[in-house]
């Protein structure tokens, strides 16, 4: 997996590791399979609401080949694989996009889903996104981690259903969006 060195950019974990967040690359397609084979199907189940395969591999192949307009996804290098992938998708006609997310199961609580969303987020903000939406089954433990914060709300569904969680960040004082949650990258 090689990467444009200046492609992205560094963020430590709590625990002092280096984690690279960078635009996913057409190179990447092994890298993002390794990931998905790595994970468990319960995992892959709760990213692509699909018991099969499958539909992660369609996933590489379409992210690979290029995301295109209002479509972006950012994967974390850690020690010299992917440990998580990210995208967000702008409904079109709105200001609206769908998130979704997939660490490693053995890189799970290390902060890396945070650290994509949040690059995602400021990403798509720039391009005029002010509301995302992601789909969390209700079964999802992991899903359901999300701790209450400003800005984020959770929409829940009937047992064994669908859970929608909302972020909106707030405006600032002049009514724009909030400064981006991500402002500047390590070098």
């Amino acid at each position: 997996m090689s990467s444009h060195p200046r492609s992205g950019c560094d963020a430590v974990l709590a625990d002092g590791r280096a984690v690279r967040i960078r635009p996913v690359m057409p190179g990447d397609g092994p890298a993002l399979r390794a990931l998905h084979e790595g994970a468990s199907g319960q995992s892959v189940y709760q990213r692509f609401f699909a018991r099969s395969r499958a539909a992660a591999d369609q996933y590489v192949d379409r992210v690979c080949a290029g995301a295109g307009d209002g479509h972006w996804v950012v994967v974390a290098e850690l020690a010299g694989r992917l440990a998580g992938a990210a995208d967000c998708y702008r409904v079109p006609g709105s200001e609206e996009a769908e998130i979704a997310v997939l660490v490693g199961d053995d890189r799970r609580h290390d902060g890396i889903g945070t650290l994509l969303l949040a690059h995602l987020v400021t990403r798509a903000r720039r391009a005029g996104t002010r509301r995302f939406v992601a789909e969390v089954l209700s079964s999802s433990a992991h899903g359901q981690d999300i701790p209450p914060r400003p800005g984020f709300r959770a929409d829940a569904r009937p047992p064994g259903g669908v859970t929608t969680m909302v972020l909106e960040p707030a405006p600032d004082r002049t009514g724009r969006p909030a400064a981006p949650l991500i402002t500047r990258c390590l070098p």
